[in-house]
This record gives C-alpha cells, sequence and structure tokens, in this order.
C-alpha cells in the first residue's frame, strides 16, 4: 500500500530530499537507532535504539494539517486548538500501533506537540520525534531476535 501511494506520488516523496536525509542521519546517530520502518509515505517511522527503545519520528505537511484544522473546526473544538493548529504552533502528532484512525477529538489536546520544522523544496514539513510506551516484552526486535539466532 505504502510503496503504490509512493509510486503514484512520486513528486511529494521526500525520502530522497538531501535534507531529509540528513535529519533522518542526525536522529539515527544521535539516539543510537540500529533499525527503522517506514509507517507511512509521508516519511513517518517506526525506530529502534540500541537497548531496545521504540521511537516514533512523524512528519506531516501541510495538507495534513489542514486537514487536522478542518476536522478540528468541523467538530467545534476551542478556538485555542485550532488557532494552535492554522498557526502550526502545535500539531496533532500521535500514533497507535493497534489502530492507524485518529483519536477521538475529545482527547486532542493530550496529543498536541510543538512541531520541528524542516524546509525542502520550498515546502515546510512538520516532525515530532519521541519515545513510543510499548513494553519491551510485547515487541521483537530484529537485531535481538537475530543475535539470539547465532
Amino acid at each position: 500500500m505504502i510503496y503504490t501511494s509512493i509510486r503514484f506520488n512520486n513528486d511529494k516523496v521526500i525520502f530522497d530530499r538531501k535534507e531529509f536525509i540528513e535529519l533522518l542521519r542526525f536522529l539515527i546517530k544521535q539516539h543510537n537507532i540500529i533499525e527503522y520502518y517506514l509507517l507511512e509515505e509521508n516519511g513517518s517511522y517506526l525506530m529502534v535504539d540500541d537497548t531496545g527503545q521504540i521511537f516514533i519520528f512523524q512528519v506531516y505537511d501541510d495538507n495534513i494539517v489542514d486537514y487536522l484544522s478542518d476536522i478540528a473546526l468541523e467538530e467545534g473544538l476551542s478556538k485555542s486548538i485550532v488557532t494552535d493548529l492554522k498557526n502550526r504552533n502545535k500539531i496533532l502528532f500521535y500514533f497507535d500501533m493497534d489502530n492507524k484512525e485518529l483519536p477521538d477529538t475529545k482527547y486532542w489536546k493530550n496529543y498536541l506537540k510543538s512541531p520541528q520544522i524542516i524546509e525542502i523544496d520550498h515546502k515546510k514539513y512538520y516532525y515530532y520525534f519521541e519515545k513510543y510506551s510499548l513494553p519491551i516484552s510485547k515487541s521483537i526486535i530484529f537485531n535481538k531476535f537475530i543475535n539470539d539466532q547465532i
């Protein structure tokens, strides 16, 4: 599914852009990332460090943020939330491994975070990098799996 989307929307893909590659390399080095898996065609990844800690790196473009702003407005969320989204002061960064849907809007305030910004090809992209709370016992880290097999 992701591959098909990337193939047909190649003009929107940022994976091969120098700025994105540099950011990804920086995060990998700074956090000792040894595994990473593409989650979405917009450049979001699930990452694993050398201790097995899981991180989520989410990337949104203006279209996604506008969509979230429209939902907030339509659902009657507070003026401050709508304003923060429209002005890009806060962005809804949410990830649930078991559920691909957005959280109920009544909980959005819990997931609004200040984004970092990267400019690629004269377009702004908003990203957030955070630890993901998943019990280590529920995760299978490829590196550990391979080492246990030897």
